[in-house]
């Protein structure tokens, strides 16, 4: 597992000794100061670190969870990000034995919203998706050069579940209703598809197990109920016996409103 360490790579490899005790699962990260609690570090940016990691491991299946999909990312941890994954298909090139690949991408990034999921996409101005759907193109494109490597591409909508980290809308809801503190945002219109955090490990446990089986290369996870952020945040608040009004401010602007209503106008 590349970058197992986050929250739904430690979700997978619970689901994963439950299910399989008897797997051996190595788990890596590329922080060193984690690698003391059981993960082997790897320098994803040095192409010979992961060809030792791979000549010691000898995997028979690798989870590809390290690529980013970040609103706000930088040029920096995009060169990065893509030097990894280069690095991650040239060093399975020189090791040329037969492996399976799994990558999680995101469904967040490729429009779920207006029901266009279109992988090959991005957003030019903040990158958000491009490290992703740029992993994709390789990954597809290294399958059919090279007969030694199966892959599957994972494509989760918004997870969410206990332990959940981050700038995401829920996790930062949740952050806010327990500091107290009165929470901005924007597009209480804007509409997602949510799948929790056991659901896709699960998931991705049984694509791990039947691999041989499942003859899609790309496969969609999600719960197919698209639901307003100002409705989730009502029914957080419901939940905890809040007042919306005094837990979240939104802030639609009118071409907001008017590009989400004309999104949505074409699926009714």
């Amino acid at each position: 597992i590349l970058s197992g360490a986050g929250f739904l790579g430690q979700a997978i490899m619970r689901n994963l000794k439950l299910t399989k005790p008897k797997y051996i699962i190595v788990n890596t990260t590329s922080r060193k100061h984690a690698a003391k609690k059981g993960l082997i570090y790897v320098d994803y940016q040095s192409k010979d670190s992961i060809r030792h990691l791979l000549h010691e491991v000898n995997p028979n299946i690798i989870l590809h969870l390290a690529s980013s999909c970040k609103e706000d990312q930088t040029e920096a941890a995009f060169r990065r990000g893509v030097l990894r994954d280069k690095n991650i298909i040239n060093a399975l090139k020189v090791w040329d034995r037969k492996v399976k690949i799994i990558f999680v991408a995101s469904m967040s990034c490729f429009k779920l919203t207006d029901k266009q999921i279109t992988p090959d996409s991005y957003s030019p101005e903040s990158l958000y998706g491009k490290e992703k759907t740029q992993m994709i193109k390789r990954l597809k494109k290294l399958s059919v050069s090279f007969k030694n490597f199966d892959i599957k591409i994972v494509y989760p909508s918004s997870i969410y579940g206990p332990g959940q980290k981050g700038r995401m809308f829920l996790p930062s809801l949740l952050v806010h209703l327990k500091n107290s503190k009165i929470m901005t945002a924007s597009g209480s219109k804007k509409r997602r598809d949510y799948i929790h955090i056991s659901d896709v490990s699960k998931s991705i446990v049984s694509i791990i197990i039947n691999f041989k089986t499942i003859e899609l290369v790309d496969v969609f996870l999600n719960s197919g109920q698209l639901v307003e952020l100002g409705e989730i945040a009502s029914m957080v608040c419901s939940i905890v016996g809040r007042n919306i009004n005094d837990v979240i401010v939104f802030h639609d602007s009118p071409d907001d409103k008017k590009k989400y209503q004309s999104i949505y106008s074409r699926f009714i």
